[in-house]
């Protein structure tokens, strides 16, 4: 007999939230590191932790970006597609 996952997303589910979940119950973090570094994308990383919030215990993924291709500075301007910041 298989197993059944149902995930109820009525209001979006996160992707590093959705990767925690499926590692927390019982996904290979192996495997997941293997088919990661199989892509023709690099500078990353993963980290996989577990976190203690609001009295629950819990797995945490969070994919690390280098230097080079971090750009967490919520540019507007490029996010809408205007490029030249002046507009």
């Amino acid at each position: 007999m298989g197993k059944t996952l149902y995930l109820d997303c009525s209001s979006g589910i996160s992707g590093d939230m959705t990767v925690a979940a499926l590692l927390d119950l019982g996904a290979s973090e192996q495997h997941l590191r293997e088919a990661l570094s199989s892509l023709p994308a690099h500078g990353f990383d993963m980290a996989v932790t577990r976190v203690r919030k609001s009295g629950l215990d819990a797995c945490d993924f969070d994919v690390r970006l280098d230097a080079a291709h971090e750009n967490h500075d919520h540019d507007m301007a490029w996010l809408y597609g205007h490029l030249d910041a002046s507009d």
